[in-house]
């Protein structure tokens, strides 16, 4: 019998050290299915070693064999309902030492099954509700994610990466509340006709202390348009005038939608200046694979002159775009609103050096709504249709465009491609993204080997689209990427479904703080107190950003600081992420950047309020060239947006808004039209020309430049001239 007990006892111990390890060493998601699995009956284990525990003590209380054995399968029936007849225990356990602790074990596994049978049931609804009452009245700011997807699954990680509240909104489902679990993180039930105002409005007695941030991608557009629309109702509840630009307080509200219905979102976020944002997947990858890899970055001293942050006049960027879908759409006007480039003319004065497009699809691509609407209203609509004279000067099209209709298969896309890469003066990009993952990758190998073959390596880069991320990361980036000689972008994970590309993205941050900056420079000669003037300057910045200023004007002030790498990169430095500048690296460039054209300051306060009185000083020095690539940077931006310049007559006639409601600007000109506009502006109000001057406007964010880096958490360094593969 002894033996027995004892054998009883080891199986017991090994169920019980078995749970134990699992439960301990595994991940959360693991360890939530192997929880689970009590529930589905996996350690009935415990209730067959319980049978000859049972029997033993039936066989000795003087009940025969057969007897004992059924008295003892009754006793374990019961047991599973937790009557664990102790009577029938209780003098053997009493005899004998080790029956008594082997059956005291086995009770004890009994009540912890029964425990963790409880938990299955009710556990996580009991832990969910906790954290979403703690979310929503005790978090000081919220992130309510509406769609129950893989996607928003993302943005959650990354919230939770940054130790944020987060609460998702999605209709009752057992696997909503698995996913919510793993990630600890909180779901509140919301059917397809829940009402999104009525749960805000419940919400909203904390909103002057804490930010709520609304993120709608339910996966259908119209169903997005609805929520927004619910959210759109609650903003114009709101008195949020009180809050200053970079207050963390207030509804914010970001919504995911196709770019084929921009225009349905961009209504809501006109009507609601800014407290509603549109997020375009297809522009967040754009926007990190132009601040990550810009033509510069593939350029050294044979490209550039330092001296005037100018390419040399042989020198031909070029990006060649292999398919025209929604992404290379989108990274072909984004990088045309921000690589704009100078080159010395013939009298050595700078002009326009516009990036070469060769665009490869096997549809019409040319022929493109968005295009049509944006980027060619000003070539097709406006140029060669009008007076000049009754115009500014006007800026020449951003752009060199090609457009190839053929396929990747066919032989004259390898002439053409062979062809164009060959230029010795070329510095090449090749951007893939014409079908699925691994057709993409598939593509990217044949043309890492071509342009091995073709000799062209030197001065050719190759990107590869991947979206999935696992993908990216496992594989193609650790095994192969850099070897092969391409890079990978779009990996959604990253660029799209992450916290901080959605609500705090670095060229948007930086744009605020800017624009905080210049507010504050205004109330410089405010009698208040330094507390009190950064308040007022706050609360003012934040009334123009999203009260007064349109979506472009918002917009445009975000592309500038997109643009800041390549600006740096033409004066030969860079940024890079965290520590501190080194004041030798600082002084080295201000002293590069202002050659012969100083920065000067109101009343000798250096680092603060710039003295624009007289700009351009002349139009000679560097720091004026860096002003005149920013206003061409800017003119492409409008351009791509689909303005065009306002008239001679218009710019007299008209109000700013008048003529932004129709698309046209008055700044859309040449530098030397800027000049030519101050004084038409001066003579019209009646004020001095030092007054009407906007050229101060492309003179700032370099000239703020070492004020701006270190707070956005980067810093000034030297740029690294490398071979274009390494870059």
């Amino acid at each position: 019998m002894q033996i027995l007990i004892a054998i009883c006892l080891v199986a017991l111990c090994a169920v019980f050290l078995t749970a134990v390890l699992r439960i301990v060493l595994s991940d959360r998601k693991a360890r939530l299915a192997y929880v689970k699995n009590f529930k589905k009956g996996k350690f009935a284990v415990i209730f067959f070693i319980a049978v000859p525990l049972y029997w033993m003590a039936h066989y000795e209380g003087g009940v025969d064999v057969g007897g004992a054995f059924l008295q003892a399968v009754k006793s374990t029936v019961d047991l599973v309902v937790l009557k664990f007849d102790y009577a029938s225990v209780r003098a053997l356990m009493a005899e004998n030492m080790l029956y008594r602790v082997t059956m005291s074990f086995c009770f004890a596994l009994v009540i912890a099954n029964a425990v963790m049978f409880a938990f299955a049931l009710i556990g996580e609804r009991i832990a969910n509700r906790l954290r979403a009452l703690r979310a929503v009245w005790l978090a000081p700011e919220l992130f309510v994610v509406v769609g129950y997807n893989e996607q928003n699954l993302q943005i959650i990680r990354s919230v939770r990466r940054e130790k944020g509240d987060v609460v998702l909104l999605a209709p009752p489902d057992r696997n909503v509340l698995d996913d919510l679990y793993v990630l600890k993180s909180a779901g509140v039930s919301f059917s397809e006709k829940g009402d999104l105002a009525e749960l805000l409005r419940r919400w909203m007695g904390r909103i002057g202390s804490v930010r709520i941030n609304v993120i709608i991608n339910t996966g259908c557009d119209a169903r997005n348009l609805i929520l927004t629309e619910a959210v759109g109702r609650v903003l114009e509840e709101l008195d949020q005038s009180g809050f200053g630009l970079g207050d963390r307080k207030g509804l914010q509200c970001y919504v995911f939608g196709e770019p084929r219905n921009e225009s349905a979102f961009l209504r809501f976020v006109e009507k609601h200046h800014g407290g509603i944002r549109y997020i375009n997947k297809y522009k967040l990858i754009a926007r990190d694979f132009i601040e990550r890899y810009p033509l510069t970055s593939a350029m050294d001293a044979r490209h550039i002159d330092y001296d005037s942050a100018t390419l040399y006049p042989d020198v031909r960027p070029k990006m060649f775009l292999i398919g025209f879908g929604k992404t290379n759409r989108q990274l072909f006007m984004t990088s045309v609103a921000n690589q704009q480039f100078l080159t010395r003319g013939e009298d050595g004065r700078p002009v326009e050096k516009p990036v070469q497009y060769f665009i490869f699809d096997k549809t019409d691509a040319v022929n493109d709504k968005q295009l049509n609407h944006n980027l060619y209203r000003y070539d097709r609509e406006f140029v060669g249709k009008v007076q000049p004279d009754r115009y500014l000067p006007l800026p020449p099209f951003p752009a060199e465009e090609r457009f190839f209709r053929t396929d990747v298969n066919e032989r004259s896309f390898y002439e053409t491609l062979c062809k164009e890469l060959s230029d010795p003066d070329a510095v090449s990009d090749i951007v893939i993204a014409f079908g699925s993952d691994l057709e993409n990758l598939d593509l990217a190998e044949k043309l890492s080997e071509k342009i091995k073959e073709w000799d062209v390596a030197g001065h050719t880069r190759i990107f590869v689209k991947i979206r999935d991320g696992a993908l990216c990361e496992k594989v193609i980036d650790k095994l192969y990427a850099q070897e092969a000689g391409f890079y990978t972008f779009g990996n959604e994970k990253e660029a799209v479904y992450d916290l901080r590309r959605i609500v705090s993205e670095r060229a948007e941050t930086m744009a605020q703080l800017r624009h905080f900056r210049y507010t504050l420079d205004r109330f410089a000669k405010e009698p208040v107190s330094e507390d009190e003037r950064n308040r007022l300057a706050a609360r003012e910045a934040a009334l123009e950003w999203y009260d007064r200023w349109s979506e472009v004007q918002r917009e445009s002030n975000i592309f500038a600081c997109m643009g800041l790498r390549i600006k740096l990169n033409l004066t030969g430095y860079d940024y890079a992420e965290g520590g501190e500048t080194g004041e030798g690296c600082d002084a080295a460039f201000l002293a590069h950047y202002s050659a012969g054209d100083p920065i000067r300051y109101v009343d000798g306060r250096d680092g603060h309020v710039v003295d624009y009185s007289g700009c351009p000083k002349t139009l000679d020095s560097l720091r004026c060239t860096m002003a005149r690539q920013e206003h061409q940077r800017w003119n492409a931006y409008m351009i791509c947006n689909g303005y065009l310049p306002a008239s001679l007559d218009a710019m007299v006639s008209c109000s700013k808004q008048e003529l932004l409601a129709r698309r046209e600007h008055r700044n859309l000109t040449t530098f030397e039209g800027l000049l030519q506009y101050r004084k038409t502006m001066a003579e019209r109000n009646g004020i001095s020309e030092d007054e009407a001057d906007v050229t101060r406007y492309d003179y700032q964010i370099m000239d703020d430049v070492l004020w701006l880096l270190p707070r956005c958490g980067l810093r000034l360094v030297p740029k690294q001239d490398k071979a274009p593969l390494e870059s």
